[in-house]
C-alpha cells in the first residue's frame, strides 16, 4: 500500500509539473489510438522494438505510428484494411491509412502555449481538427483562436501545415524521379503552408496541391480550387497572387561561392500560358558589402554560381516540362469548383485511394 501511495504521489507532482510547463495546453497529456483496425504500431521512444496498438489504449508523445500497407503474402482476394485514428485532444484527431509512418512530439511554442507536431514520414493522413474559428473582434481572443489553431502542426520533408480546419488530407510518397511528393487536398475548411521560400494560404474548399522536391528544387501543381501562394524575392516585396486550377511554380535553389549565400530562381506559368519568371540572392546586401574594392566580380557570372541542374531530371531547365496541361478549364467566376484531377497516381505507393477516402467509416 505505501508503494502504491508513493506511485499515486509521484504521479500528481508529475501533472502538476506539466500543468505549469505548458500555460495554454489544448491537448491530452498522452495521444490515444481508436479503432484500430489490422496491424498497427507503436515505437515508444527509448525502445527499439514496436509493440501492437491496443483500442483506446494512451502513449507518450515522442512516439511513433506505424501502419503496415499491403502484405502481399496474402491472396488478392484478401480484402487488407489497416488503419487507426490518433487523438491528441478533443478537437485535434487524424486517421491514419494503409502504409503510413508518423512521428509524434509535443513541446512549448514562443508564445508559451503548448504545441504538437506530427511528421508524415510516408503515407495518407486525414485530419479532423474541430477548433472555433469565429473571430469576435477583441484583440485579445481573436489571439486565443489563433493560438490554438497555430498550436496543432503537420509536417512533411518539404512543408509545415497549421490552420487545419476540418477536414483535410495530406500524402507523402515519391514521384517517378525518387523526390519526395506531397498531395494536399482541401476537403472543408482551410490549411496554412510553410516551405523553403514559399507559404500557401486562404485555400478554398475543394482545393487540391502537389508539392514535390528537394533541398535544392520544389515544385508546385494546382489541381483543382484557388490557392493564394506568397514567393520569397529577397530584399525586394514577395511575389503574392492567387493561383487557380493548372497553374505551376517551379523553385531552383543553388549556393553562391561567395559567403554560400543561396541564389533562388522562380518560373511561374499559368493556365493561359503565360509565363513569369524572377531570380534574387538571399540577403544581397552582405555580399555587396564583401566585394567592396574587390575589383569587377559580377554576382551573376559562371564563376560565382555554380548550376546544379543534373540535380533535377526533366525540370532543369526553363521550359515546361510538358507534364501538366495548362488548358484552362476552368471559370474565372471562384465561386465554381473544380473536380479536376491530377494524371500523377499515389496508389502504388500508398495502398490506392480506398485506403484514404472519405466515407461512413470516418465518423467520430
Amino acid at each position: 500500500m505505501k508503494i502504491k501511495g508513493l506511485k499515486l504521489a509521484v504521479l500528481a507532482i508529475a501533472a502538476c509539473c506539466c500543468a505549469n510547463a505548458f500555460s495554454a495546453d489544448y491537448f491530452d497529456a498522452l495521444f490515444s489510438t481508436v479503432k484500430v483496425t489490422g496491424k498497427v504500431w507503436i515505437l515508444r521512444p527509448g525502445e527499439t522494438e514496436p509493440v501492437q496498438a491496443k483500442e483506446n489504449y494512451r502513449y507518450p508523445y515522442g512516439s511513433k505510428v506505424v501502419v503496415d500497407g499491403v502484405d502481399k503474402s496474402l491472396p488478392k482476394e484478401v480484402v487488407q484494411d489497416n488503419s487507426v485514428m490518433v487523438v491528441f485532444g478533443n478537437d485535434y484527431q487524424i486517421k491514419l491509412g494503409m502504409d503510413t509512418k508518423i512521428s509524434t512530439t509535443k513541446s512549448q511554442a514562443e508564445d508559451g502555449n503548448a504545441k504538437v507536431n506530427v511528421l508524415i514520414e510516408k503515407g495518407a493522413v486525414s485530419t479532423f481538427i474541430t477548433v472555433p474559428t469565429t473571430k469576435t473582434g477583441d484583440a485579445k481572443e481573436d489571439a486565443k483562436i489563433d493560438a490554438r489553431l497555430n498550436a496543432f502542426v503537420i509536417e512533411t520533408p518539404l512543408a509545415a501545415a497549421s490552420s487545419l480546419v476540418n477536414r483535410n488530407e495530406i500524402r507523402v510518397g515519391t514521384d517517378s524521379a525518387g523526390l519526395v511528393k506531397s498531395r494536399y487536398k482541401i476537403e472543408s475548411g482551410n490549411i496554412n503552408l510553410v516551405g523553403q521560400q514559399f507559404s500557401i494560404s486562404k485555400t478554398r474548399r475543394k482545393t487540391e496541391f502537389n508539392i514535390s522536391g528537394d533541398a535544392e528544387f520544389t515544385r508546385i501543381d494546382v489541381i483543382s480550387g484557388y490557392a493564394t501562394i506568397r514567393l520569397a524575392r529577397g530584399e525586394d516585396t514577395p511575389y503574392q497572387s492567387t493561383f487557380k486550377q493548372g497553374s505551376l511554380i517551379k523553385l531552383w535553389r543553388i549556393f553562391t561561392q561567395i559567403q554560400k549565400k543561396m541564389a533562388v530562381a522562380c518560373m511561374i506559368t499559368l493556365p493561359d500560358g503565360k509565363a513569369e519568371r524572377f531570380e534574387y540572392i538571399e540577403n544581397p546586401s552582405d555580399i555587396l558589402k564583401s566585394l567592396e574594392g574587390k575589383g569587377a566580380t559580377t554576382i551573376g557570372s559562371d564563376e560565382v554560381i555554380e548550376s546544379k541542374e543534373e540535380k533535377v531530371e526533366d525540370d532543369g531547365d526553363w521550359e515546361d516540362d510538358g507534364s501538366v496541361d495548362l488548358t484552362d478549364n476552368s471559370s474565372d467566376d471562384t465561386s465554381s469548383e473544380s473536380t479536376s484531377t491530377s494524371s500523377d497516381s499515389f496508389d502504388d505507393d500508398l495502398g490506392g485511394d480506398s485506403s484514404f477516402s472519405w466515407d461512413e467509416d470516418f465518423d467520430f
